[in-house]
């Protein structure tokens, strides 16, 4: 079940095994197969909470990477900075 589940979501496997296993934990999942080392039977446990957020917005995760590619540039700049000055300081004292 695992694997045709990671196909479908297109990850590999130890990454759907990894959200079942989350989802399973929460209630959201149930497996149906009690026996070890048996494919699992996954079906529908809980419903989500109507105010649950399961997924950022689209607005969210634009603001998410707006501040993180700012983040970004202002490191790369301080870090040709850093370079800069530290090429000048070796060809002094050449």
């Amino acid at each position: 079940m695992v694997t045709e589940l990671a196909e479908v979501l297109k990850v590999n496997k130890s990454t759907a095994l990894h959200r079942v296993r989350r989802a399973t934990n929460a209630g959201y999942l149930v497996n149906g197969e009690s026996r070890k080392n048996y494919p699992a039977k996954i079906g529908l446990g809980e419903p989500l909470p109507e105010d649950h957020e399961l997924l950022p917005t689209a607005k969210k995760v634009a603001q998410h990477h707006a501040a993180r590619m700012a983040k970004v540039k202002v490191m790369a700049q301080a870090k040709t900075k850093v370079r800069k000055t530290s090429g000048v300081a070796a060809q002094q004292s050449a």
